[in-house]
């Protein structure tokens, strides 16, 4: 059951990725058509300023700067990628530190018996961030049983 929940984790991150990447590859096509609209239209203010030999060097010029630019481009896009899969392994870490870290926390304080009410909001805040970061059904279980615990001890 683990590793299928595992796998709908893995998934979701997958997805994440994939849809960042595709922002970026919208954003690089974007780029490249308004090159092309700024190559045209030079290219047509040049030809009508300068002589052959002065268009033939300005049109150099501008594609000599077109292509820094789409080194650039895809130099800022290269750094995109690499940030958004980084983002996607800190939230898989986050996701398994918290899953463990509310885990210890439930059985402990059902081996208490009760959790007071201080502690009970610090465990709530932790289950709805672990929630808010796509955390699998694993806790819901330890979830349920905490929130019945009384929040004083019972003699």
């Amino acid at each position: 059951m683990e590793e299928i929940i595992n796998w709908q984790s893995l998934g979701s991150t997958i997805l994440q990725i994939s849809l960042y990447i595709g922002a970026i590859s919208a954003i690089i096509a974007a780029l490249i058509k308004v090159s092309q609209i700024v190559i045209k239209k030079t290219t047509k203010w040049v030809n009508s300023k300068v002589g052959t030999t002065q268009q033939d060097e300005a049109i150099k010029k501008i594609d000599q700067k077109i292509e820094e630019l789409t080194k650039s481009i895809q130099d800022i896009a290269e750094k995109l990628n690499n940030h958004f899969e980084k983002d996607a392994i800190r939230d898989e870490a986050q996701l398994a530190q918290l899953r463990d870290r509310l885990q210890q926390a439930i059985v402990y304080y059902q081996s208490r018996g009760f959790a007071t009410v201080d502690e009970k909001r610090t465990v709530e805040q932790l289950y709805v961030s672990y929630k808010k970061l796509n955390g699998n059904g694993i806790i819901d279980n330890y979830w349920k049983m905490f929130i019945e615990l009384p929040d004083h001890e019972i003699k």
